[in-house]
């Protein structure tokens, strides 16, 4: 998956995906591994990533209070953050 792919498909842009992701390798929340292939067209690098034993942790924590917050953790990733304002409003 390319990134311009990965970002159209959760909803952000490249640069906001660079911001986050240096902050979750700063955190250890993820490991990334450069590597280089050679394709038909050449050599093409290729990154990827992998959650850290405590990535997972705060993935599993954050799923478990979208659950109880009652949440539709299906959704992309903008309408839990709209449907958590919509929730505090309205319970104030």
């Amino acid at each position: 998956m390319t990134t311009s792919t990965l970002s159209s498909s959760v909803g952000i842009s490249e640069s906001s995906w660079t911001k986050e992701k240096s902050f979750l390798l700063s955190c250890d929340l993820i490991l990334q591994e450069k590597t280089r292939v050679i394709g038909e067209k050449g050599v093409v690098r290729k990154t990827s990533f992998t959650l850290t034993s405590r990535g997972r942790c705060v993935a599993q924590n954050l799923l478990s209070i979208s659950t109880i917050l009652g949440l539709n953790v299906t959704e992309p990733p903008v309408q839990p953050i709209y449907a958590l304002n919509q929730r505090v409003l309205s319970a104030s």
